[in-house]
This record gives structure tokens, sequence and C-alpha cells, in this order.
């Protein structure tokens, strides 16, 4: 549920990904292209490889929501192949979320 308060905390917290997963579920139509528009920006424009994984992420997963299984299933198919790249630290973390969001995808297809 959108509230001003925390759009304004997430602004400020200067954290693309959790602001756009916000806005993807803040019932708030009118967020959702703003979400796409600043994921793709950030996966554009950022160097940081854990940082581009975990929008790419996001934005699969918004995808998967609007039904959009051609997109999700290119972005799955280059997350896997960063797989190896991640920091160690997150590596495992990262690989479970991976996991999670191909599992959605597969029934995704079946439906």
């Amino acid at each position: 549920m959108y509230s001003k308060q925390k759009e304004a905390e997430l602004i400020k917290a200067d954290n693309i990904n959790n602001l756009a997963d916000y806005y993807i579920y803040d019932n708030k139509p009118d967020n959702d292209a703003k979400a796409e528009k600043m994921l793709t920006g950030r996966i554009k424009e950022t160097k940081d490889i854990n940082e581009k994984f975990i929008c790419m992420l996001t934005l699969s997963e918004y995808y998967c929501i609007r039904n959009d299984l051609k997109k999700v299933k290119k972005l799955l198919a280059e997350l896997k192949g960063m797989l190896p790249q991640l920091d160690d630290r997150l590596k495992g973390n990262y690989e479970m979320i991976f996991n999670a969001a191909n599992d959605m995808y597969t029934m995704m297809q079946e439906l």
C-alpha cells in the first residue's frame, strides 16, 4: 500500500532497487512505469555487478507480474551467467533469490 512517508524514506536512502520494489507493490499503477525506468537506468549505469544483479532480479519480477515471459526468460539467462562473478559474501543469498525467480518463471509458463 502506498505511503508518501515510506516513499520519502526510500528516496532519501538512495536505494533504487528498494524504491522500485516498493513502487511495484504499492498498488499505485502510475508508479509501475517509474519502477521499470529506474531499474533499467540503474542496470545500464552501474558498474557494481552485485547491484546490477539485484536490480535485474527485481526487473525480472516486475516482468513476471506483468506476464511478459519473454523478457523474464532473457533476464534470467543473463542473471545465470552473472552468478559466478558475484561477491562471495552475497552469492549464497543471491543464488537463493535467483532460484526462487526461476521457479516463479517456470510456474508462470505452466499457467
